[in-house]
């Protein structure tokens, strides 16, 4: 609960990091910035990993990104302190930044965790990427306002909120 929070503004794009912030942290940074546009953002680093704690349905709502991006490790490495052991990312997590976000992505079965070193398959169709289902990632932003994501997003400003 001590981790950075980084906006990072290139133009009209926007990306928020949020670390492995928990629930508690999560609600003070969203209770502090409330009714201002300092968390609006395009593109969220989905925090601590996709747990089940770290995000927060106010903080998505305060948010509104159009794309976000899970970082974890694929759950076929079945070793200690990996995605696999945690059960990151979670299925609820998943789905709730599926809900949240408008732009599509195109359809992907992925793993989701419903437990530690549990996980069951849903198929995921809106711009929600994750380096354990999509490799390395990397987002690209325009002044402009455009974001790419190579191989798999190509969005226009304009397009995205």
């Amino acid at each position: 609960n001590h981790s950075l929070v980084i906006r990072i503004d290139f133009g009209a794009a926007s990306l928020l990091v949020t670390g492995d912030l928990e629930e508690a942290a999560i609600n003070d940074l969203v209770e502090k910035y409330a009714g201002g546009a300092m968390l609006d953002v395009d593109v969220y680093l989905v925090g601590h990993h996709g747990s089940k704690n770290g995000t927060t349905r106010g903080l998505l709502d305060a948010m509104s990104p159009s794309i976000a991006v899970i970082e974890m490790g694929s759950e076929a490495r079945h070793v200690m302190w990996s995605a696999w052991a945690y059960g990151h990312p979670r299925e609820n997590i998943v789905e709730m930044l599926a809900a949240g976000i408008d732009l599509a992505r195109e359809p992907r079965d992925v793993d989701v965790g419903t437990g530690a070193r549990m996980f069951s398959n849903t198929q995921l169709n809106k711009a929600v990427f994750g380096t354990g289902w999509d490799g390395a990632i990397d987002v690209y932003m325009s002044e402009a306002g455009d974001i790419t994501i190579p191989g798999l997003l190509d969005v226009k400003a304009g397009e995205h909120r």
